[in-house]
């Protein structure tokens, strides 16, 4: 598990797309129970968070998303991540 979690997050600091990075995201949450160094991981997870937040304010998104496959998986990403991490 700890091989999977550190490609994951040498994934993270590559050039991800918006999807990939809802994905990587609902994971972290997902598994955010199992995960030794939380503070770390909640960061990235954060991070990612934040990256989406600013493609959907700056329109980068509009085109690329619709309302059942973007929005509602950045929902339920999002949803994932507070219950989960407390973070949002």
């Amino acid at each position: 598990m700890n091989d999977y979690f550190s490609k994951l997050e040498q994934f993270l600091y590559e050039d991800i797309s918006h999807e990939e990075a809802i994905y990587v995201n609902m994971v972290i949450a997902e598994s955010y129970s199992l995960l030794k160094d939380k503070g770390k991981w909640a960061e990235l997870s954060y991070k990612t968070m934040q990256s989406l937040r600013e493609g959907i304010q700056s329109q980068a998104l509009v085109h690329q998303l619709a309302l059942f496959g973007g929005f509602c998986e950045i929902g339920l990403s999002t949803y994932m991540t507070y219950k989960n991490t407390g973070i949002l």
